[in-house]
């Protein structure tokens, strides 16, 4: 029969571990918040670009980058990027809009996008420690985010043919894959950031 020294050396050991593995799951959570508001920073300013790009700044679009931009604290040249769009911002949103889509295009400087990749996010994703919800959300993330690569591979691939010696029929199919593809890409990013912000807030803590 198990005595009362040895069932309370039980029980402690029991709470320890309990308590060493609910700590090391907050802190890996906390790790992936910080990853996922860095990245979500980087898409930000993507997001940015490609509107201003194709000239298809809006209300919506502002809303969604706002919380991001008012609420990083970056360094050096994400410091400047912040604060140049805060300026712009405080102009008011019409003037943020005006100022993006009346925005000069040259051509001869044409946006290749970047896969991007959440290493801490991926490598946890099975882990079976993380309340369901919880990894749900994080699974919408990761799977957006592949969503998103998927399609920035669609683009590259449709602007390094505007290298190749393509018929005028062929130019222009391409030339239509790029302009529609670069569109899509917006939408990718901005849904990637919409998943990103219900995982993580303004400023970078887990939700």
């Amino acid at each position: 029969m198990i005595g009362v020294d040895e069932l309370f050396g039980v029980v402690v050991s029991w709470v320890t571990k309990k308590l060493g593995r609910r700590q090391h799951r907050g802190e890996v959570l906390d790790a992936i918040a910080l990853e996922l508001h860095e990245l979500r920073f980087t898409l930000t300013g993507v997001l940015i670009l490609l509107h201003s790009k194709m000239h298809t700044m809006d209300q919506a679009t502002v809303d969604l980058i706002r919380p991001t931009m008012l609420g990083y604290k970056g360094e050096g040249g994400d410091r400047a990027l912040t604060q140049a769009a805060t300026k712009l911002l405080e102009q008011g949103d019409a003037a943020f809009i005006a100022a993006h889509n009346q925005r000069p295009t040259d051509h001869a400087k044409a946006y290749y996008p970047m896969p991007y990749t959440a290493p801490l996010l991926t490598a946890h994703l099975g882990d079976l420690t993380i309340p369901a919800p919880v990894r749900k959300q994080l699974l919408r993330v990761a799977r957006v985010l592949d969503l998103f690569n998927q399609q920035v591979a669609f683009v590259r691939t449709a602007h390094d043919r505007t290298f190749e010696s393509l018929s005028s029929a062929n130019y222009a199919a391409n030339d239509r894959n790029l302009k529609e593809g670069t569109a899509r890409l917006a939408m990718m990013t901005a849904d990637l950031i919409v998943a990103i912000n219900d995982v993580v807030d303004p400023e970078g803590k887990r939700r």
